[in-house]
């Protein structure tokens, strides 16, 4: 017995240490193997009736879409542990990423894509504030390219034209269009060239295709889960999750009465009850301390119609049931973030008196 064990200690010994591509592989399949047993209940019910109506190819497509979420969820000590990534910056680069999107009128999965792409890259590097605006452009020029393959040179055009005469030229006034493609090159060799991976707006089209929305409905989830991008409640929430929440709570908002029986799990709870808080919170004080990055998104004309539709539910809402919300804000905009990154964005008010012992988050 003890001639086994030291000829094992030897062998032990005498055999090299593994390669850093062998630890990652190793990491890697038992991550995935994690991944599966731990997430038990999916936020969907694939079997549910309504899926009936979905092909056999969706069916299966949502199938692979529920196994692989969980690996790109990102925790909210990713961000809390960052060393020069705080909350009230990566809300500020994160309408940034808005500003592209609007400006050069993207599809809206490179805006998800794109601020996927962001949250996973600075998990695993660390940049300079100043540098964030130049890793968001970055990521949205990869996920425009990445999706939006029949317009390449379009999109490759339009940033770098924006990059270099709106934002980011005054912070970094030696920027080029080699920063810029040296930062697309780091970040793709940083995620090992794994770029797509389920959205929120992906669960969303298979959702549609199972119930039919009208148009407000419809505006009106789009309206909802873009506001989750902002809110690091939602960090560490899967996309399927946030996607039937929205969905749900949407249909709601808008009349839908046979919402109710909609196939809501546990986990998809949860998120409604986040989601209620935040929208019961800021929309029935909106003229009073929105958020800047909300003022402007209530304001957009493509939202404007069902942001005023949610606003008067929740307010009505309050006054049937005759209650004060209990105020929990979200964190604000710091004004020596917004200005570290150049944004000339508003900053919300002064929060109101704080009522039933609410506390602000940091």
């Amino acid at each position: 017995m003890s001639d086994h064990s030291s000829d094992n200690k030897r062998r032990r010994e005498a055999s090299p240490p593994p390669s850093s591509n062998q630890k990652r592989r190793l990491a890697s399949d038992c991550c995935s193997d994690a991944l599966s047993s731990a997430s038990p209940s999916v936020a969907i019910d694939e079997k549910h009736e309504d899926f009936e109506r979905l092909t056999t190819d969706r069916k299966n497509m949502l199938h692979y879409m529920l196994k692989t979420e969980s690996r790109y969820v990102r925790t909210k000590n990713t961000v809390t542990m960052h060393a020069t990534l705080d909350f009230p910056l990566r809300q500020a680069a994160i309408n940034y990423a808005f500003q592209i999107h609007r400006r050069l009128q993207l599809m809206p999965d490179v805006l998800f894509l794109g601020v996927n792409l962001f949250d996973r890259f600075l998990a695993s590097k660390t940049c300079h504030p100043h540098e964030l605006p130049l890793v968001m452009a970055a990521s949205i020029w990869i996920a425009a390219h990445f999706l939006q393959h029949e317009d390449t040179e379009h999109t490759n055009e339009d940033i770098n034209f924006y990059c270099h005469r709106d934002a980011i030229v005054p912070l970094l006034p030696g920027c080029t269009k080699r920063h810029l493609l040296d930062m697309k090159r780091e970040i793709l060799l940083a995620l090992d060239y794994r770029l797509h991976c389920p959205t929120v707006l992906d669960f969303i089209a298979v959702l549609g295709e199972a119930r039919d929305q009208d148009e407000d409905a419809e505006a009106l989830t789009m309206f909802i889960i873009q506001i989750t991008l902002y809110n690091y409640d939602f960090i560490s929430i899967r996309p399927s999750a946030i996607a039937l929440a929205s969905f749900y709570l949407a249909e709601r908002i808008c009349g839908n009465i046979k919402a109710c029986a909609l196939f809501l799990t546990d986990e998809a709870k949860e998120v409604v009850n986040v989601l209620e808080h935040f929208m019961e919170h800021h929309f029935v004080y909106a003229g009073e301390c929105l958020p800047g990055y909300l003022v402007d998104k209530f304001s957009h004309p493509d939202y404007r119609r069902v942001a005023v539709l949610a606003r008067h539910y929740y307010k009505r809402r309050c006054r049937e049931f005759n209650r004060c919300i209990s105020i929990v804000p979200l964190p604000r905009w710091a004004v020596r973030s917004s200005k570290a990154l150049g944004m000339e964005e508003r900053v919300a008010k002064p929060e109101p008196q704080e009522v039933g012992g609410g506390h602000e988050r940091t």
